[in-house]
């Protein structure tokens, strides 16, 4: 059975979400969010996504760091 993700309260299959990301994502738009990087797949960008919504404070103050740079 293939991995599921949630988002937005659907649930995809990877396969589904590999098939689909084009629809969701705009490439040019992308480049806008601090998170993005080179390699993202799908379920990095969502938990990037959820996690830089949740921290606006440290987006405003600068202090923001993604998730993929703490690692």
């Amino acid at each position: 059975m293939s991995e599921m993700f949630e988002y937005d309260g659907v649930q995809y299959t990877k396969e589904q979400c590999d098939q689909i990301a084009s629809e969701f994502f705009d490439t040019i738009l992308l480049n806008q969010y601090p998170f993005v990087h080179a390699g993202m797949t799908v379920r990095d960008y969502l938990e990037e996504k959820q996690y830089y919504l949740n921290h606006c404070k440290e987006v405003r103050n600068g202090t923001y760091k993604p998730l993929w740079k703490q690692k």
